[in-house]
């Protein structure tokens, strides 16, 4: 809507406002359509109502899906304000005794039933004063028992961390407890390979942090913790330049490998306390005479290195290719 049609929209209401018939038929209107109301809602309709229920005293080696429990379907009878509050408002639970209802097994599923019919004194004691039960329209209520199995689960942490350029991690992620005990039914429990925490998200991460988190699961699986403590340990990095001898691998025996030059310039990343823990063992540089045609030998062979420690983040080295020198053994 435009500017100028906005204006004159507000310009033909301040006239009606000012219009003494205008304003003497909106107040008969407001009010004629409040005591329409008051005796629409004064007058008593019946209406299908939800009755919920819980479920109590159930076996030890069962439980129940929140899925499987609905609700019993009623009829109620009251006055339109009563049945505005019962829609609204919060009612009682029936309580519905399990080891007191008569079993039941069809194929793979096993459970309890009660007919609602035989209920309806208690069912009518839940309902709120002023409203009255007049019928219930469920035959019969089955509830399915889910057979119980519990194990012992990793716990894994979901995290979108991100550390700052000149920091590393002293350690690997700990969770703490680093497994759970988890139960539910056979089918879900039976593929849980483990459980997962709410996701984490920090950028830029200078410190060592702690954070508690809850687990991310449904209410078809029960886990012996609420959650679970993650501890990164930052610290700052720093770089270790280590000299490493390159060596040959698939040559003959009867050859002996010399290169030029004879060791690789590695540059690592490690934290802090590690420093003085990386030497040139930690490394293995070395060029491969697999495939290697020695009757059309190259000049250079490219030197792949391999770091031998978790305690080295990342690396890079010096030069890529070298020469070489082959001498047959006497």
């Amino acid at each position: 809507m435009s500017d100028n049609k906005q204006t004159k929209i507000i310009l033909a209401l301040k006239r009606l406002l000012k219009n003494k018939d205008f304003t003497v038929f909106f107040v008969f209107f407001v009010v004629s359509s409040l005591i329409w109301l008051l005796n629409k809602l004064s007058e008593e309709y019946t209406i299908q109502y939800t009755c919920s229920y819980e479920c109590t005293n159930v076996p030890t080696n069962y439980f129940i899906s929140p899925d499987d429990v609905k609700g019993i379907n009623v009829f109620v009878r009251s006055d339109g304000f009563n049945l505005i509050k019962l829609k609204f408002s919060q009612q009682p639970l029936l309580s519905v005794n399990i080891g007191r209802l008569n079993h039941y097994r069809r194929n793979n599923e096993f459970g309890v039933y009660f007919v609602p019919a035989r209920h309806f004194s208690d069912i009518s004691s839940i309902v709120p004063d002023g409203v009255h039960l007049t019928e219930i329209s469920e035959d019969t209520v089955f509830i399915k028992l889910l057979s119980k199995r519990h194990k012992c689960v990793p716990v894994k942490p979901v995290l979108n961390v991100t550390l700052d350029k000149q920091h590393t991690y002293s350690s690997p992620v700990i969770v703490e407890p680093d497994s759970v005990w988890v139960n539910g039914a056979n089918n879900i429990i039976d593929t849980l390979q483990y459980i997962r925490l709410k996701p984490f998200t920090k950028h830029n991460l200078r410190d060592s942090l702690s954070v508690t988190l809850n687990f991310d699961v449904n209410d078809k699986i029960n886990v012996s913790a609420l959650n679970a403590t993650v501890h990164l340990n930052v610290e700052p990095a720093m770089e270790r330049e280590v000299e490493v001898p390159v060596t040959a691998i698939n040559l003959p025996q009867e050859y002996g490998f010399k290169s030029f030059p004879i060791a690789v310039n590695v540059v690592s990343k490690v934290g802090f306390s590690s420093f003085e823990q990386i030497n040139a063992s930690m490394f293995d540089a070395y060029v491969d005479f697999d495939g290697v045609k020695f009757n059309q030998l190259p000049t250079k062979l490219k030197v792949k290195v391999q770091c031998k420690t978790d305690k080295v983040k990342s690396f890079n080295y010096s030069p890529l290719f070298v020469e070489y020198l082959l001498e047959r053994k006497r």
